[in-house]
């Protein structure tokens, strides 16, 4: 996998200063992972120094030549852009997942330099198809991006590959609820986690922003719906994909203790384009092919945008040390599979499996993979899943970050447009 870390040339959209001289010789200060700010600087002003003493012109942003006996306000302004926000190197877990791909985007449209973590395995060109259902420079923009081979699991390359990075964004997660998958649960989103933390922790990262679920709040005693407060009972049972979200909270509520400015965020179900044959996506490619049966449980879910919007508000904001449960909409998986149905114009699931069904479905299914080896296409705890009624509050986001969420109705409406181009 192609890391740039080092490169020499850098595109004039990344908004950095270039420096040349009349020979054409890059005289730019270095600022890849391991250079700070002040280290930038001060190179800026030695390189003047020099110019200065040989009366040589520089070019800005390789458009206009400047005499370096010019007014001083150049130079102080020239200084102000190498101080600006757009150079904060920021550093991205999970750039290949769903809410990662759009996490970059919007970084990378905003003008920032963004680095990215990504197993040697993964598909990183996928990211640029999902820059394609935003923007039709899809290609410039992947091209920004800084990979970093890695994984979350291996803390010796974590504390290299973040060194110098100033914002964190750890989106990294593994989901299932597979019981043959239980120990790469816990090492990848609770170990995982206390590894990134810890990286950020020794390279004294700013700003650090944590991609839980609501899988890691309590339930509710009374009935009213779940929120930021709800105490986490041990008692009750959860899977393991849950306790193992809690435990990496844990593990950020530590890093917080230590000194890091961290804040976490919460969603429900999050919808978005791409990734048709896993998560929630998956959802249109089944009701496309002909879903007929749904349960009868409700859920909570999130556009991938407004997610990724928040989070980028919290940090701007600095709005740490607290978590925030991101919900658009409480809706029954019947009334969500009926509007995915509507808009990709298919018949809709019209056949209700009851819980006497779930039962012996995941039963079955347990003898068959024990039988054959293969991973049971339902579990006891995704059967539990599907026939939950779970209501969350978004009261937090609405009143304290005074924030509308795109209606559930019309994430689908985006999301199917993008699903029915795709498989045209």
């Amino acid at each position: 996998m192609l890391s740039r870390k080092g490169e020499t040339g850098i595109p004039f959209s990344t908004y950095r200063v270039l420096i040349y001289s009349h020979t054409g010789n890059l005289r730019r200060s270095s600022l890849v992972s391991s250079c700070k700010y002040f280290v930038a600087i001060i190179q800026v002003i030695v390189s003047f120094c020099k110019l200065w003493n040989e009366k040589q012109e520089v070019k800005f942003l390789g458009l206009i030549n400047i005499s370096i006996q010019g007014d001083i306000v150049v130079w102080c302004f020239i200084l102000l852009i190498f101080t600006s926000n757009n150079l904060i190197l920021i550093f991205v877990t999970g750039g290949t997942g769903l809410v990662g791909s759009r996490l970059l985007y919007v970084l990378l449209k905003r003008g920032k330099e963004v680095h990215a973590l990504a197993r040697k395995e993964s598909n990183t060109a996928y990211v640029k198809k999902v820059f394609s259902y935003y923007s039709d420079q899809a290609s410039e923009l992947f091209d920004r991006i800084i990979w970093h081979e890695g994984d979350v699991t291996q803390p010796d390359s974590l504390l290299m590959e973040m060194e110098g990075m100033e914002e964190v964004y750890h989106t990294a997660a593994f989901v299932s609820f597979q019981p043959s998958d239980k120990q790469k649960i816990f090492a990848v989103n609770h170990r995982g986690t206390e590894n990134v933390l810890n990286a950020a922790l020794e390279n004294k990262v700013r700003k650090f922003c944590h991609v839980s679920s609501v899988a890691a709040l309590g339930h509710s005693v009374d009935g009213s719906p779940i929120n930021e407060e709800s105490e986490w009972d041990f008692e009750l049972d959860k899977s393991d994909y849950a306790v193992s979200k809690f435990l990496a909270e844990m593990e950020v509520n530590r890093a917080i203790e230590e000194g890091l400015s961290a804040v976490i965020v919460n969603p429900v179900v999050i919808l978005g384009s791409g990734f048709w044959s896993r998560g929630s996506s998956s959802f249109f490619r089944h009701v496309y092919k002909g879903m007929k049966y749904y349960t009868e449980g409700t859920n909570g879910y999130v556009d991938v945008r407004d997610v990724v919007d928040i989070m980028l508000h919290l940090m701007d904001n600095n709005c740490f040390n607290e978590r925030f449960v991101l919900s658009s909409q409480c809706i029954s998986y019947k009334e969500i599979l009926m509007q995915i149905a509507d808009n990709l114009k298919v018949k809709p699931p019209n056949k209700r499996v009851t819980s006497s069904m779930l039962n012996l479905a995941w039963r079955l299914e347990s003898l068959k993979s024990t039988l054959t080896g293969k991973q049971p296409k339902i579990t006891r705890k995704s059967a539990k899943s599907a026939e939950e009624n779970l209501i969350y509050s978004n009261r937090k986001v609405l009143d304290q970050l005074n924030y509308s969420f795109v209606p559930v109705n019309d994430t689908i409406k985006f999301i199917g447009d993008i699903f029915l181009k795709d498989k045209a």
